[in-house]
């Protein structure tokens, strides 16, 4: 139980360092416990008027079958406004990103490939994504039983004229498990209850919806 505060504190940190320039006063979830499905509202004060970056960090661990693990995503829909996807990727030897856009009905632009090198098991991406319906698809090889992906999604609400704000989304599309939301300094872990995940596919792919839905036209990853 130390040890879980203690990684959860150093993760508070690293955060609050990223957004140092957020002046939140207060940050509040109206649970901390729910099932997925559940509507969950995040609210707090700030400055009046301001714009307040909240970060919601992602965290899960794939299977390994005979050295490789591979998973995709299909019509990941993301809202109007460019948006920022920054995916990491723990314990990998071989990486390949791919990815294709939605043109109009089945017809899709041609699969776009990007392979990453990791260094000491670590690959990481950052990329800018243009409004659309997407397919995705992450394929590697590691040495281990299993891979750790963790992503970091950022928005931006703004607070009214008395400094308050708050947002609310449906948790369906996000995994079980836990994950922290953190604005400024202040941050609350988050623990979602529902069976255990299918397959990696079906990970991913409510990962990426949940980021994309819950920060809408103003999404911004990592």
């Amino acid at each position: 139980m130390r040890k879980v505060a203690l990684v959860f504190c150093l993760i508070i940190f690293l955060i609050s360092a990223w957004n140092a320039s957020a002046k939140v006063l207060e940050l509040q979830v109206s649970s901390k416990n729910l099932n997925v499905g559940d509507v969950i509202t995040v609210y707090g004060k700030a400055n009046p008027n301001e714009e307040v970056k909240i970060n919601v960090l992602f965290e899960k661990t794939l299977s390994v079958k005979n050295g490789i693990f591979a998973f995709s995503a299909s019509s990941i829909k993301v809202p109007e406004g460019e948006c920022k996807v920054n995916l990491v990727i723990y314990n990998s030897s071989d990486v390949k990103i791919s990815a294709r856009k939605q043109i109009f009905g089945f017809l899709y632009t041609p699969w776009i490939d990007l392979k990453l090198t990791p260094f000491n098991g670590f690959a990481s991406i950052s990329k800018s994504i243009s409004s659309g319906v997407y397919d995705f698809k992450v394929e590697g090889k590691s040495n281990s039983n299993s891979v750790k992906i963790k992503i970091i999604a950022s928005g931006y609400v703004k607070a009214n004229s008395e400094g308050e704000f708050n947002y609310s989304y449906d948790t369906s599309s996000i995994p079980s498990g836990k994950f922290i939301i953190s604005a400024g300094e202040k941050a609350e872990l988050i623990t979602l209850t529902s069976k255990k995940e299918k397959t990696n596919d079906d990970l991913l792919k409510k990962i990426m919806n949940s980021i994309f839905k819950f920060f809408g036209s103003k999404a911004l990853l990592g």
